[in-house]
């Protein structure tokens, strides 16, 4: 992709500075130091590095530009930026069409897309663990593998006037709606909605699990009766 976007960006000779980063952390030190310097920042990689330069442009003037070329690309996919598709994103850069987004955040550091909690969180550990070269099988890999290993923990969820205290299978916090390469557990997660969703699953016997697993891809385990929605702009948990 290096070649692409190279003769993309010289191709619309555009003013630009290119940064390399070396080190987990290293897009967002170097965002925070230097985005008063540019009016668009542009995150070239996929949701790890997104989620870097987000935090970077906290408390800064610079709009966010994404050229998407990561394994799961979730955050492009719910912007309705094209990923793996150089010439497709630099079209949406050159648009200049910016727009406000809600972010999350937990723990004093934001959050573009969602917090997965339960099996979702260990899925996404044991996803980041797996070799880059297996692509977006990863994702479904870390699935049947914390399918195999994760046993359920209670956790105490907070929000209005509600208290969730019980085993948790899975529960996904979500400011948009695509998570591990293009699965859809909260199909309505909005990022301009103000909102973030919770969707809460306490309970799911291993054979239902296998069951559903294709749910997760089309958005249609969002009807499985296992499953709730509750809707908040905070949410705590202990």
């Amino acid at each position: 992709y290096r070649a692409e976007l190279l003769g993309a960006i010289k191709s619309h000779r555009l003013n630009h500075e290119i940064y390399i980063t070396q080190k987990k952390g290293d897009a967002t030190q170097v965002v925070a130091q230097r985005a008063s310097e540019f009016d668009v920042v542009v995150a070239v990689g996929g949701d790890g590095t997104i989620l870097e330069v987000v935090n970077g442009l906290r408390g800064q003037d610079a709009a966010l530009g994404l050229v998407p070329i990561g394994t799961g690309n979730d955050f492009a996919r719910g912007c309705g930026v094209p990923f793996n598709d150089v010439e497709g994103a630099m079209a949406v850069l050159l648009a200049d069409q910016a727009k406000c987004i809600d972010l999350g955040e937990v723990n004093g550091r934001l959050f573009m897309n969602m917090l997965g909690l339960g099996f979702a969180g260990r899925g996404n550990q044991i996803a980041h663990c797996l070799p880059r070269f297996l692509g977006k099988l990863k994702y479904f890999l870390s699935v049947l593998l914390t399918f195999i290993i994760y046993r359920r923990s209670v956790v105490t969820i907070h929000f209005d006037d509600h208290q969730l205290k019980e085993p948790l299978f899975l529960a996904n916090i979500a400011n948009g709606p695509y998570t591990g390469g293009g699965m859809t557990v909260n199909p309505k997660a909005n990022m301009t909605s103000s909102t973030l969703e919770l969707a809460y699953m306490p309970a799911l016997t291993r054979l239902k699990f296998l069951r559903y697993l294709s749910k997760l891809f089309d958005g249609s385990i969002a009807a499985v009766p296992e499953i709730s929605y509750f809707y908040s702009q905070e949410f705590i948990l202990q």
